[in-house]
């Protein structure tokens, strides 16, 4: 089941790669630098924000590695505004900065995600019997791509998503 979720969510991350790879070149830009890395600290004090929380790595294989990364970016957005006004560097080095749009982008990325993750945490926790919870988990799976068909940035994507949902 797991191995299925991690499919189907591929295809929402090659739909919305436009806006994905923005951030995870940014985050790679700053991450590339101890001086960036501090700057982009002075960001997040800067803009107020109260979070322990900083960039996380991203492996292109594990698309929960992906999800923690937008989702720590969406929480980090005002920190790279203000990193990108401060920073002169910044955009002619990755030539496109992540704005407004790629951040509701990936908000609305990690809103419909989370329910992919917390499945994918479920079937995979070795504690918890699956028999009986996999057909609950399949059917939430199956109603959480219903309630996203109707969004806008997802009618073209969640048909795919479906299509691979009910071959396996």
């Amino acid at each position: 089941m797991a191995h299925v979720l991690n499919l189907i969510v591929k295809i929402a991350l090659k739909y919305h790669n436009y806006h994905v790879e923005c951030v995870q070149k940014a985050v790679k830009y700053i991450k590339g630098s101890t001086q960036r890395i501090k700057k982009f600290k002075k960001a997040i004090k800067y803009v107020g924000l109260e979070t322990n929380t900083f960039l996380c790595g991203d492996r292109p294989t594990r698309w929960n590695s992906t999800f923690e990364l937008l989702k720590t970016t969406y929480e980090l957005w005002e920190a790279f505004v203000e990193f990108g006004i401060k920073e002169k560097s910044y955009e002619k080095d990755i030539q496109r900065v992540p704005d407004r749009l790629d951040f509701e982008a990936i908000k609305e990325m990690v809103d419909f995600l989370e329910k992919f993750k917390t499945e994918t945490e479920n079937v995979s926790a070795p504690t918890k019997p699956l028999v009986h919870r996999l057909i609950r988990e399949i059917l939430d799976v199956n109603l959480h791509l219903k309630k996203w068909s109707t969004k806008v940035n997802f009618v073209h994507l969640i048909p795919d998503m479906k299509d691979k949902y009910d071959k396996y």
